[in-house]
Formats: structure tokens, sequence, C-alpha cells
């Protein structure tokens, strides 16, 4: 389940604040999104999902109108779950506090109230984000789930029954009581054809190797297709199953798998991205660098504290991104969550660099004819000289030029002094 759940103005201004463990961070949290949603290359898979990654956790977020949902939830948690969750979440908040939205209404204690229909949601989807990580996943609407894990609770009353689950025929979890063993059992013997309820069986029964001696594996195909998955006792007769499980497949009628989102576990993903030709800049001073305030350096992993140090020393010297990755050594995924740390507990922050010409334009060509210039570098300067007066960003350069912001960030440090490196658009 998330670690904490925010509602968010894109002004800055949280509206509402769930902590799943009792943990109150908001502040802390606002403050670490904030600085890095405007700075990062968001991350969009094919469904749209918006994330920014760490080693441990990550955030999760959708944007409905003015107003970020956002979820901090653990690294290996798959987002498709939680973009469904926080859509569910974004649809009843803004239908319940409709009034209030429209009202501007910012007082947060208006909103304290969705803490139940947070906890409700969360129930519904219980296991489901932990098991999406091993398991492809059919992840029902909120109704459907309701009624999903009210039959498995009166399924697991039936005597005889320890345990139940819920999946599709080719192998999705819906919602599983079962343990690990049991479930990969379960989908085994479903992926590899071990049963015949395809064939038009009701029920079958197993006994698996996996299963303790006085268990079996008893599966029951549902009228609209959902595969049921039952922990039974040996010594039982399936056939006295039959009626209680004929009887609560009317619970389940009206579930359409259909309506259903399949999920399958995500691969590994890269990690937090940082736009390469951003400058990072350090917020606290440098004269003795080492001497840093302890709480500051205590909060950073240890593995990490010296590489930190060594990149704000080269964020002292006006290095983009991508500079500070060549001198520094690291590679991009270490760099990228070394920069998050720095940028997230406030000892940088990034910045567009705004390069400016020192000389005038009939001074600036004097000293290209004396320095001369290797003629590819010059087709490049010839290029964007023009938009060197502090107005232009590399990104926005690169933009009206189609050069790659490496080669123009390459190309201006051959000028050494000629070129001052701002962090602040002039005017």
């Amino acid at each position: 389940m998330p670690l904490e759940i925010i509602v968010l103005r894109d002004s800055g201004i949280p509206l509402f604040h769930y902590g799943a463990a009792g943990s109150k961070r908001l502040d802390e949290l606002v403050a670490a999104f904030l600085s890095l949603v405007g700075h990062v290359i968001e991350k969009f898979s094919e469904e749209g999902i918006r994330e920014i990654t760490f080693q441990e956790s990550k955030f999760v977020w959708n944007k409905k109108g003015d107003l970020y949902f956002i979820a901090f939830v653990s690294a290996h948690d798959n987002s498709q779950v939680y973009d469904v969750i926080l859509n569910q979440l974004a649809e009843r908040f803004v239908s319940r506090y409709y009034g209030e939205l429209l009202e501007k209404n910012d007082d947060s204690s208006s909103y304290e109230a969705f803490a139940e229909t947070i906890e409700s949601i969360l129930h519904r989807f219980d296991g489901v984000p932990g098991m999406a990580r091993r398991y492809k996943t059919c992840l029902l609407p909120l109704a459907e789930m309701t009624l999903i894990r009210r039959s498995l609770q009166d399924i697991e009353e039936i005597e005889g029954v320890d345990r139940a689950g819920y999946l599709t025929q080719d192998g999705f979890v819906i919602a599983s009581n079962l343990r690990t063993y049991e479930l990969e059992a379960g989908l085994d013997l479903i992926s590899s054809k071990g049963i015949s309820l395809s064939k038009g069986a009701q029920e079958e029964i197993i006994k698996h190797p996996s299963l303790d001696r006085s268990n079996s594996l008893l599966f029951h195909r549902t009228p609209n297709g959902m595969i049921l998955v039952l922990i039974v006792d040996s010594k039982k007769n399936p056939n006295q199953f039959y009626e209680d499980l004929k009887e609560e497949d009317k619970s389940i009628s009206d579930i359409d798998l259909k309506t259903g989102t399949k999920i399958k576990p995500e691969t590994e993903r890269e990690p937090l991205e940082f736009e390469e030709q951003k400058m990072l800049i350090p917020l606290i001073p440098l004269d003795d660098i080492e001497q840093l305030e302890q709480p500051l350096i205590a909060e950073i992993p240890r593995s990490i504290r010296e590489s930190v140090l060594d990149v704000l020393r080269l964020a002292d010297n006006d290095y983009t991104i991508a500079e500070i990755r060549d001198k520094s050594g690291l590679d991009r995924k270490k760099l990228d969550e070394i920069l998050a740390q720095m940028v997230g507990r406030g000892l940088a922050r990034l910045s567009e660099a705004y390069p400016t010409l020192t000389l005038d334009d009939s001074r600036f060509k004097a000293y290209l004819d004396v320095v001369g210039m290797p003629k590819r570098k010059q087709k490049v300067l010839d290029t964007i000289w023009h938009q060197l007066d502090g107005e232009h960003s590399i990104s926005e350069i690169a933009d009206n030029t189609q050069e790659p912001p490496s080669r123009i960030v390459s190309v201006l440090r051959t000028l050494g002094n000629v070129v001052e490196w701002k962090t602040r658009r002039d005017a």
C-alpha cells in the first residue's frame, strides 16, 4: 500500500494528505515533489503514467485540472496499479468537493473527511500493488472488486475451505488470499493446461506436491469465465463444495472481465532522468564543504555521501549536468540518484543555463579572427551566436536552431571567458 497520498494544487498548496503508516512528512514530500517535477524529463509509459523513481521509493501521480493526485510508494510497486487507484481517488475527490474547489477553498481542514474514502478504496485493492510486482494482474473497477472480496470472504467460511483466490483463464490474478506457493501452483497448472476446465468441466481437484498432504487444489470455473482456486481439505469429497460454489456464483455473476485492466509485471525502469543541458546550483556555502551541517548530510545514504560532495564541488564551476557526469566519472543512473538526493534535500537546485557574450559584436568577431575555430564548430557558432544574449536558455537555443544541446555547450566552452554562464534570464 502507498506510504503517502497527497492532493496538491499546481500552485503548491496541499489540500489533503494521507499517511498510511501515520507519518506526517507533508512539507518535506511537497517540497521534494515540486523541486523535482519541474526539472526532470517525465517518464511516460504507453499508458501515460507519470512517475519519478528513486532507489527505494517513487512518486506516481495523475493530474486533474489544477490538482495533482500523488502517491509516494515503494520503487518496486507497479505504477499501473496506482494509476488506476489515483484515477478513482481523483474522481471521488473532485465529485465530493466540487463546490469547495470551485470557490478556491484551500483550507485543508475542509477535506479531512476524505481519509475515509481513501481507506475504503485502499481496502478494496488490498494486496494488489504488491501482487502486481510479480504476477500478471487483472484490475477490476472498485464496485466489482468489492464483490470479489466479499465473495472470497464467504467462500472461506465454507467448511473444508482454507483459502481462495480468483484468476482469469489466461493466468491473470484478480484477487487472492492464497499463500505464494499455492498461488504459483495454481498459475502453473492454468498456464500449462494442467487442468481441463477450459473444456467445459465445472470443477477439478488436484493433489499438488507443493501443498501439505492434508490439502488439495480445487479449481472451479464460474459462468462468467473466472477461475476460482481453493485450498481444501483433501478428505472432503469435492462434490460437497458444488452447491455452495454454485450459489456463490450468483453473487459475482454480473462481473464482466472486459471492464478490467490487465497489467503485466513491469520491467526494470530507468530511474529519474535530469535534462543534461541544465546546471546544478549549490544552495549551501562551499568554503568548507566537509563541514556541512550534520543534519543535512546525515540524511544522505552513506554509500553516496562522498560522491555528493564531489558533485557539489563540480557544480560550483558552472558545469551542466552532462559535464558533471563526464568529469565525475559517474554513470547516468548513479548521478541521477545523487542529483535526486541533492535537490530533494535542498543542497542544490537545477536551473536553465543562459549563455551571454561578454564582448560586443565587433570585438567578438575580432576575437574569432585571432583565435580561429574549426569549421564544424564555426558553423554551429554562426547559427547560434546572435542568441547568446542572456535571454535564451540552452534548451531554447537548441529548439530554435535544431542543434543538439551537447554540441552547443561544447562549442561555447571553446570560447572560454568570452561566454558568461547565467542561471537567470536577463530582463
